[in-house]
């Protein structure tokens, strides 16, 4: 993958993460709305991390834990991919 699929991926959070704020900003929120996009951003900035260092990404609905490993943090976390 190259570096225009990972901010593909960022574009896709930032507009999730847009849709949080303005949905938040409601008179009477629905949280479980807000929440969803918020999950969605966060899904969608690891894809893209994941895509702009030339992982690979699988379009799937099976939920399995995947390593990965973020350099600047020296840390290696298991997040769950569905």
């Amino acid at each position: 993958m190259d570096n225009k699929e990972g901010l593909k991926w960022f574009e896709y959070a930032e507009n999730d993460f847009e849709a949080a704020k303005i949905l938040s900003l409601q008179v009477k929120p629905k949280l479980e709305i807000v929440c969803y996009h918020c999950q969605q951003c966060a899904e969608k900035m690891l894809k893209g991390y994941i895509a702009s260092k030339n992982g690979k990404l699988q379009k799937t609905h099976v939920v399995k834990p995947v390593k990965i490993t973020i350099p600047i943090l020296k840390k290696s976390y298991y997040i769950v991919v569905i």
